[in-house]
Parts: structure tokens; sequence; C-alpha cells
């Protein structure tokens, strides 16, 4: 177990860097969720979160120990920090350095982009050799922050033990959406600059969307089609690939060709269907009068769909 008195001791500074990626669960920072853990009891190495270089120099000498050294550490929504490189060069986003040098370190880390960063495994086990009463009700104050805090995932890497006690040396949150109107000020905490700008600008409509990487709308029952899907807001291409069991070929033709006459599509759209009464469905689609692209089968659809926007 790894024994951290000093480093404890030396935590200092966390910094916030730039990481862009897709949210679907509100998560919080590492200070946050430190604050978060410490409301439940769960001891927390002492910190100060700076936003600014000009806060960096004050904060470091609060937070520097005996050696006259504090821990630097960015702030991402992701794990394995000290892994990562930052794209101005910097290797890692974890540092321990003196006091004097932590606004210049800082000064590469905030308003930069950390990439590269891969979480490590936990170690097997808790191996606790101070008051195990005690570290149980650590244990149980992490359950009940999970519990009521509506998490769905409380990540502590390391949980690590000083002479006397386990402490959190790391807190990594992630909160359910669905419990927004539950946990008002956790939800308050959202740094929407590393979330989808995309998704950020609906959320503010109410609108549920989520950014994907593809051009092509796929509209599916089954498997999916080759290639990059994309959201129906941002398409070059619709594929649409049922198989009606159930529900009849010839009612969901029926159902594609009144709504793309009402809604006036103006991409390419591929349709493929097989099931009860697919002859039927075809020759709907054939007779609509509309620039549709019919497949033959899945393979057929989706090298038709890929070359429509080539």
């Amino acid at each position: 177990m790894l024994r951290a008195a000093k480093r404890l001791a030396e935590a200092g500074s966390r910094l916030k860097a730039v990481q862009n990626q897709q949210q679907r669960f509100l998560n919080v920072h590492e200070y946050q969720g430190a604050q978060i853990m410490s409301q439940y009891g769960i001891n927390v190495p002492p910190g100060i979160p700076v936003h600014k270089v000009e806060e960096v120099g004050p904060a470091a000498q609060k937070m520097a120990d005996e050696n006259g050294e504090v821990v630097v550490k960015s702030q991402i929504l992701a794990g394995g920090r000290g892994l990562g490189k930052f794209t101005n060069g910097l290797q890692g986003g974890v540092h321990i350095c003196k006091a004097s040098e932590a606004p210049s370190l800082a000064a590469k880390m905030l308003g930069g982009t950390l990439s590269g960063a891969k979480g490590k495994p936990m170690v097997e086990g808790l191996k606790v050799t101070t008051d195990k009463a005690a570290a149980a009700e650590q244990i149980k104050g992490l359950y009940r922050l999970f519990v009521e805090k509506d998490c769905t995932m409380v990540e502590v890497n390391p949980l690590a033990e000083t002479d006397t006690a386990l402490v959190a040396a790391d807190a990594k949150l992630g909160f359910d959406d669905n419990a927004a109107f539950r946990q008002p000020e956790l939800f308050a905490m959202r740094d929407e600059s590393q979330e989808d700008p995309r998704e950020v600008a609906a959320a503010k409509y109410d609108l549920n969307y989520i950014g994907l990487d593809g051009s092509i709308g796929c509209m599916v029952n089954g498997a999916a089609a080759r290639g990059a899907p994309a959201n129906f807001l941002d398409v070059k291409a619709i594929l649409v690939n049922i198989f009606g069991g159930i529900m009849r070929c010839d009612v969901i033709a029926s159902g594609i060709v009144n709504a793309a006459k009402q809604v006036g599509v103006q991409v390419p759209l591929i349709v493929r269907l097989e099931g009860t009464n697919v002859e039927r469905g075809k020759e709907i689609l054939a007779g609509s009068g509309m620039n549709l692209i019919s497949g033959s089968d899945l393979d057929d659809a989706a090298a038709k769909a890929v070359a429509s926007i080539a």
C-alpha cells in the first residue's frame, strides 16, 4: 500500500487544463470531488485550486512543505494525468517541484491541452496497517457518497495510507445527468469548456444531442451499417435499414415517403427493407416520385450511402 505522508503534505496547487471529450454524465474535477468527499468525512489532502498564473505563487507558498516543495496537478476530466503529455511538449500533468518553480510550471499547464492520459490498474486489495475500524468508516463514507449523490463513478487512485489513516489522494467522480433535479449544487459545478460545444448549445434548449464523428445518419434496427454514423443534425446522407417483422415493410415504406416529403429531405436517402410485404414496400418507394436510392441488402445499401457523399 502506498505510504504517502510526505506527498500528502506536499499536495498543492491544482490547475485546470483543457481536454475536450464527449460527456453523457456529469463529471467534476479532482479538487471538486475532494470537496464533496470531505463532506462525508473522507480524509483528503489539502489543496488550493487556481485558475490564473498570478494565483499560483501565493498558493504554492501557502502549501509548501518543510522542504519548500508542492505538488502541481492539472485538472482535467480524465484519469492518468501523470502519463499524459501537453501539446506544448510538457510531459505529465502532475509534478512535484519547488514552490518557487510552480508559477512557471503552471504557465505551461493553464489553458493547455493534456492528451494521451491513460489510467493504471488499482492495486489489488487494501492491506491496511493502521486503524481498520477507521478505514472501514472511510469505505462506508465512499459508499454513502456514491448513493446519496447519484454517482455513476467514484474513483480513488491512489487511496493512500499515512502513518495514521487512509487518505483519498485523488478524486474522480461522475454523476447521473438524470439526477440533476436532485443535485442542483453538483450540477452548478459543470465545466462546459471540456464538453462538446454542440452538446452544450443543444442542452440550453433542452435538446438531447450526442455529437458523433461521421456524416451518415442511420435509422436502423438490428445490425448497424459499416462506416461512421452521425447525428441527424449533421448528416450528408441518410441510410435506412429496417427489417419488417411485426411492422410490415409497406407500412414502413409509406412512413419514409411521407416523412421525406413533409420534411423536404435535401440529402441522399438510401433505403434497404427486408421482411413482411417487402415487395410492396419497394413498390411504394419506387412509385414515390422521389429520388430514393434502394439497397438490395445491407452491404449494398452501406456502399451506396458512402458513395453518395464521396
